[in-house]
């Protein structure tokens, strides 16, 4: 399990590299304010860290005590998963950390991990469907928005459809498959933790716009950046969202009055910022690890 831990932190950080690499994101723009562009990155380093208090705590409605060093761990190590093709990497990466520091299965804390990245995109699409509305964007984007956010409520929050999902499940394994149900009333106990991370990342993005785009576009534009995240996980094909983000944000800002290479020379910018949260909480996790690239979790 110690070499299986290494492999999948090398092939995660392999094909990032790859990727950013063939996308041409490894570039560097003119920056017009450093103060503004720190402050952009102190919200960006906010959503990541109630990123982590919102992973713990939905551990905790589902009976799974972990300690925030632990939860610190499980997520930084793993942040890279999600760019190894194949969104399966992304839900089964911090389940897997986790699975060895408590008595629940992978297959247990993989729903866990699911359930999560399920209520992430249920608050980011709502805050999506905001900034959309507030742009006056094109009727048909508020519509296909919506009806995602909509049918996202029902996968996430309906006792019925999860039942008939466990009972599908089971009959095609020929074995008892539970899936770990929350209602909306007990999730809502920590949704603050869930916007309180796109909120950060919405004043973050407005920020990192305001830093190095030639004017002021307002603080509306923050909204496109969870609607564009959101829309780069539920892509199925590319990995960590990589160009599909890209894209959402280079449209929405265009429509804001933009121009196109100012708009693309953002989308490929904020893919850097973003990666340097994540990087800075990959180093987290490796340093309380005890620098060690590896799936033991030390009891404490």
């Amino acid at each position: 399990m110690k070499n299986a831990g290494k492999i999948f932190i090398y092939v995660s950080l392999a094909f990032l590299i790859y990727y950013l690499y063939k996308k041409n994101f490894l570039q560097y723009p003119t920056v017009s304010s450093l103060t503004i562009l720190s402050f952009s990155i102190v919200f960006l380093i906010i959503g990541f860290l109630f990123s982590v208090l919102q992973w713990q705590a939905l551990l905790l409605l589902n009976g799974c005590q972990l300690c925030i060093k632990k939860s610190l761990i499980s997520f930084g190590l793993t942040i890279f998963g999600k760019y190894i093709p194949g969104k399966l990497w992304m839900i089964v990466g911090r389940a897997t950390y986790v699975a060895q520091a408590t008595k629940f299965s992978i297959s247990q804390l993989s729903l866990i991990s699911l359930q999560s990245q399920f209520v992430t995109l249920w608050a980011g699409l709502l805050l999506g469907i905001i900034g959309v509305l507030l742009m006056g964007g094109k009727i048909s984007w508020g519509w296909i928005i919506f009806l995602l956010w909509t049918c996202l409520s029902f996968v996430t929050f309906s006792k019925y459809l999860n039942t008939l999902t466990a009972n599908t499940l089971s009959a095609i394994l020929k074995k008892k498959i539970v899936i770990p149900f929350l209602s909306f009333f007990q999730i809502a106990k920590i949704l603050p933790l869930f916007f309180i991370t796109w909120i950060s990342w919405i004043v973050g993005f407005y920020l990192l716009v305001v830093s190095i785009a030639p004017e002021n576009p307002g603080l509306i534009v923050g909204f496109i950046f969870p609607l564009a995240s959101c829309l780069g996980i539920l892509a199925i094909i590319a990995p960590g969202g990589l160009g599909i983000r890209e894209g959402v944000i280079t449209s929405f800002l265009s429509m804001s009055g933009m121009s196109l290479e100012v708009s693309v020379m953002i989308s490929a910018v904020q893919r850097m910022w973003f990666l340097f949260g994540e990087s800075t909480f990959f180093l987290i996790g490796f340093l309380l690890n005890d620098f060690r690239l590896s799936l033991s979790l030390k009891h404490e």
